[in-house]
């Protein structure tokens, strides 16, 4: 029941000023809402860093990103980056490299390749566009004859994981992401799972582990990992503490 008071000032459940009121109020909270939420910008290809960002706490952190390609233009970390994480950048690619220094100057910024060795040299296949460069003989042949320019071909010192984190490993979440045109299995092997376990792996996968299990999700099954999305070509896994 609304007071006698109310209804005679005009201020009944119906009334025009109280609708007014009601709106003012309503729209006063929502900017207040709207003001705290902090937009989440993406640079991946298919969204793969708005994913990492919903399943990471609001703390500043480390990654490794394997195969990092452009700095920017693509990139699973660069919006992390952009709040404040770090970490180290490996591409094959020496302009990418370059330009990763300017761009990303906080980040550990190394030109190579990650295989589960380290000291042996291989071939490497840059092509026109990058994204398709491979050090596998038998994918750069598909490439080609896909109609895709083969650039250059050159030899390049291959460097596990493990031996490019830093000594200590900075507090804080973690992410680990790998786009290396098939030999993700190789990186994951130069890891030192005991060192360095991130809390998510965004990882290529040319076969999609929703159909059936690849390599690379049995792989990270057995280190407890667990799948959480699929973007394209890329898997997202979250390591699971149950």
């Amino acid at each position: 029941m609304v007071p006698d008071a109310l209804v005679i000032l005009g201020m009944g459940p119906e009334s025009k000023v109280r609708k007014a009121v009601n709106l003012k109020l309503s729209l006063r909270k929502n900017r207040r809402l709207a003001i705290r939420t902090k937009p989440r910008f993406s640079y991946s290809q298919l969204g793969e860093d708005a994913i990492l960002q919903a399943n990471l706490p609001d703390q500043i952190g480390f990654y490794v990103d394997i195969g990092s390609g452009h700095p920017t233009e693509g990139s699973n970390t660069y919006s992390l980056y952009l709040k404040g994480w770090r970490g180290v950048l490996v591409d094959p690619i020496a302009s990418n490299i370059a330009l990763s220094q300017v761009v990303r100057p906080r980040d550990e910024c190394v030109a190579g390749l990650c295989s589960s060795t380290t000291g042996d040299s291989v071939e490497f296949f840059e092509f026109a566009v990058y994204q398709y460069s491979t050090m596998l003989p038998e994918q750069a042949k598909k490439i080609e004859a896909l109609g895709h320019k083969l650039n250059s071909t050159y030899r390049l010192k291959k460097t596990r994981m493990f031996d490019l984190l830093p000594s200590i490993i900075p507090p804080g979440p973690t992410v680990l992401s790998v786009d290396v045109e098939g030999a993700e299995l190789e990186v994951l092997n130069g890891n030192s799972w005991d060192r360095f376990k991130p809390k998510l792996i965004c990882i290529e996968e040319w076969e999609t582990p929703l159909k059936r299990s690849t390599e690379v999700s049995r792989f990270l099954a057995d280190k407890g990992y667990e799948l959480i999305a699929v973007t394209g070509v890329s898997s997202i896994y979250k390591f699971n503490l149950d």
